[in-house]
């Protein structure tokens, strides 16, 4: 009976210990060495529900990947406990051994673990060089970078080639590299795929490139590019098939796969910084300018149009970087300049980036005469030999001739093609003058000499003007007779007038939904209509002269806007347009009793 008491206290003594082995916090890996790029699992163990455990200290030479968590419960000697498991899936920054520091969950400490792994994995690559920095050939994963340059210029875009070498299928495989405030990366291109045999073995090469561009000078680091995926696991099968099969893998079916977090050799840049100050600033290894004219002739007329494209391509620099030359022309006067969208393009080219811009100008003469176009020049950085260029356009004589089929006078105002001019009433004698003089020596060599005898041969010139005189009569006599039969004036429709609207309001209601609907013709021609109506006799021969006519300023670039819209197709919006005429004409003087704008309404108040 005495020895009852005594197991009592054992078996107390007993659970109590087991009850405190239970409460420690253990840490387990599932491997101790791994290769390049692989991941190891860490789980710990503790027995409370309550916090989570500080896993900052895994930041020093582990990223986490992943985690899991999973809890249970425990029946030891009547006394109930818990036990939550964690699991996480590290990818070690480094080669080399690795120490799994203790981590602290609520009052109790791991025990520290040792991870070795082998070289060629992460960091332990040297920085990217003009060679080729790929990991571990032996490894089923590897990857690499290629600069183009180590030390390129400020601004100067470098070309970064990144190569993936894998012996094994990649699941969910992705590529990142990113820049920051002190480069610019941009990826350039598709990925490139081709199977090599290495060391007797068939992989599989991708490829992308990037293009860096360095925003600063001196020693710049950027992290490598990472690779994650997923890669077949040879030590078993995945786990949810791992109870019905244990870990024989079954062909095809439930095959484990284990990620793959493998990062290349950080990118180092060592910038200059720029050769020249002021300026064009163009670090390329090769720079073209060429110009090229449509229709190539040294004439044009004035009123017609020429096209002048400009063309830079410049092989180590982006499209975006190219100036635009459109600002840069010097023109003389008469000549005026409508430049057309540019056409930028980026290219690949033996392992460098070739941007090309090309730009139209339409040049259009507004007075004749000898005029030349002076040289155009670029300056850019030779990087190949380190030392300024200078791209040049030579100079370029034209010879402007006066608009076809027009008289003197009319060549010194000329018209823009495709616009409606509308002409006094006063112009119209002199317009018609040298078809009269063209018929006056005909006439003259027809008439005889006064007092010259009229012979035998001569009798038919008063017969011929007899009866000219008689079919005048006969013609004015039907012409009365049938003026007689038509009804009154007042009773017939007047025609519609096609050449002008009616009254200058309803020309300025034309110009206001032609500014409404953007359509630079049609508001031209109402523009004009409306300046005749408005100026009966003494209109405005162009619209620059309708701008000093009203005196306005301001309306002289909606006028400029609206002639580039209509002859060299750029595109128009015409609220400008009409906001500023009625502001201008607000001012000028009308036609005695007449509305400056016109009536906005009708009669009827609408």
């Amino acid at each position: 009976m005495k020895r009852w008491p005594r197991i009592v206290a054992c078996a107390a003594l007993l659970a109590a210990w087991h009850v405190g082995a239970l409460a420690a916090l253990t840490a387990a890996l599932d491997r101790d060495r791994i290769a390049p790029g692989e991941t190891v699992q860490l789980t710990l163990a503790h027995d409370s529900r309550g916090g989570d455990p500080d896993l900052a200290p895994l930041a020093a030479d582990f990223d986490i990947l992943g985690r899991s968590s999973a809890s249970s419960l425990r029946i030891v000697g009547g006394h109930i406990s818990s036990e939550q498991q964690l699991t996480l899936t590290l990818a070690p920054r480094r080669s080399g051994t690795l120490h799994v520091p203790p981590l602290h969950w609520d009052a109790d400490v791991s025990p520290p673990l040792t991870l070795v792994v082998e070289a060629g994995a992460g960091g332990a690559a040297p920085p990217a060089t003009p060679g080729d920095s790929d990991a571990d050939s032996a490894a089923p994963v590897g990857i690499g970078a290629k600069l183009e340059t180590p030390r390129p210029y400020v601004q100067q875009p470098v070309m970064l080639t990144v190569r993936v070498r894998t012996s094994v299928p990649l699941s969910n495989a992705g590529l990142g590299f990113e820049g920051d405030a002190d480069v610019i990366v941009e990826p350039i291109g598709k990925d490139s795929q081709r199977t090599e045999v290495v060391g007797g073995r068939e992989v599989q090469i991708i490829e992308r490139r990037y293009r860096l561009l360095p925003q600063r000078s001196g020693h710049i680091e950027l992290p490598g590019p990472l690779l994650e995926a997923q890669i077949p696991d040879p030590r078993g099968v995945d786990p949810a098939f791992g109870g019905l099969f244990g870990r024989m893998p079954i062909p095809g079916f439930g095959a484990a796969l284990r990620p793959l977090h493998l990062r290349a050799a950080p990118v180092v840049l060592d910038v200059r910084p720029r050769a020249v100050s002021g300026g064009d600033w163009l670090p390329a290894r090769s720079l073209t300018l060429q110009e090229t004219w449509s229709p190539d002739s040294s004439t044009l007329h004035v009123g017609d149009p020429v096209t002048r494209r400009l063309t830079i391509t410049a092989a180590g620099l982006s499209a975006a970087q190219l100036p635009d030359l459109a600002k840069r022309l010097a023109l003389p006067e008469g000549l005026k300049a409508y430049p057309d969208q540019p056409r930028l393009d980026d290219q690949a080219q033996d392992g460098s980036s070739v941007g090309r811009r090309e730009q139209d100008v339409a040049l259009i003469a507004t007075r004749p005469g000898r005029m030349t176009l002076p040289e155009l020049r670029l300056a850019w950085w030779d990087t190949q030999h380190d030392q300024a260029r200078v791209a040049v356009l030579p100079a370029r004589t034209i010879e402007v001739l006066p608009a076809a089929g027009a008289s003197a006078s009319s060549a010194a105002n000329p018209t823009i093609p495709g616009a409606t001019a509308a002409t006094p009433p006063t112009a119209a004698a002199p317009a018609a003058a040298p078809a009269m003089e063209a018929l006056a020596p005909a006439a003259s060599a027809a008439i005889p000499p006064a007092g010259a005898a009229v012979g035998a041969s001569n009798w038919i010139w008063p017969a011929v003007t007899a009866t000219l005189a008689l079919l005048w009569l006969a013609t004015a006599a039907l012409w009365w007779r049938d003026r007689k039969r038509l009804p009154p004036r007042a009773a017939r429709p007047a025609p519609p007038s096609k050449a002008k609207p009616r009254s200058a309001a309803e020309a300025l209601r034309d110009l206001d939904r032609a500014c409404a609907a953007n359509s630079p013709l049609e508001a031209r021609a109402a523009l004009q209509a409306w300046a005749a109506a408005h100026w009966p006799g003494v209109a405005p021969a162009g619209l620059q002269a309708l701008a000093q006519r009203l005196g306005a300023p301001a309306l002289a670039e909606p006028l400029r806007e609206l002639d580039r819209a209509c002859f060299a197709g750029t595109p128009w919006r015409g609220g400008e347009l009409s906001r500023a005429l009625r502001a201008a004409a607000v001012g000028s003087t009308p036609k005695p009793g007449a509305d400056p704008l016109g009536s906005l309404y009708d009669e009827s108040g609408h």
